[in-house]
């Protein structure tokens, strides 16, 4: 398994916040609509019952908002997408055919197209999240890893150090074109390096070749 994405988190105070670290790279999309679905929806989702919020959001096939993200199922394709708010998305809308599909809240279509940014996973990996979250909640670890692997599975892993998340990023990510482009980096400070010292001997040695000439001259 290669990790493609990840985002890692920290809790504290009740709630996951992303871990702020020099080293830590920002969470970003898709990995950061789910984020958003652990911070704010699902804590109502235990309150609800895991089996019986998929049931109502099937049924109901209505767009559900919340503070900073939409969630829409696509029941024709058993997809499940999360989507940012309308305000981040609204500039975008600049043709009478998508103005159309946001008035009918047709928010799938607008992913589709390109216009609202997303998160969007199968329905059996977002049961999958649910449950599997519903245990790591219930554990003392403070690190959570949220990632999407080299087959598009959207997963998550608890940890109890910020060492022990990153080595297991570290372990599972493809690193060959870093290394390539750090050997390559390399290279190029050595080439750099030689031409220096190469530069400053022909400098050295026109200046000798000046002061011979000079002393010959006098005599």
């Amino acid at each position: 398994m290669k990790i493609k994405q990840s985002g890692q988190l920290i809790y504290s105070f009740g709630s996951y916040s992303p871990v702020k670290h020099p080293n830590t790279a920002p969470i970003n999309a898709p990995i950061y609509y789910l984020y958003l679905f652990l911070l704010e929806a699902y804590g109502r989702v235990l309150r609800q019952g895991i089996m019986e919020f998929m049931k109502e959001i099937y049924e109901s096939q209505c767009n559900r908002l919340y503070e900073s993200f939409a969630l829409k199922v696509d029941t024709q394709n058993n997809l499940i997408y999360l989507i940012e708010d309308s305000d981040y998305y609204d500039s975008k809308i600049n043709t009478p055919e998508l103005d159309e599909l946001a008035e009918e809240g047709d928010l799938v279509e607008l992913c589709r197209r390109g216009v609202a940014d997303h998160a969007v996973l199968t329905k059996e990996n977002f049961l999958y999240l649910l449950l599997k979250w519903e245990k790591i909640v219930q554990t003392s670890d403070s690190f959570l890893l949220l990632y999407l692997d080299d087959k598009n599975w959207y997963d998550s892993e608890p940890f109890d150090s910020l060492q022990a998340m990153e080595k297991f990023i570290a372990d599972h990510t493809d690193n060959s074109q870093e290394n390539i482009q750090i050997t390559s980096n390399n290279i190029v400070k050595n080439e750099t390096h030689k031409m220096s010292i190469i530069k400053i001997l022909t400098i050295l040695l026109v200046a000798v070749t000046f002061l011979v000439r000079l002393m010959n001259f006098k005599k």
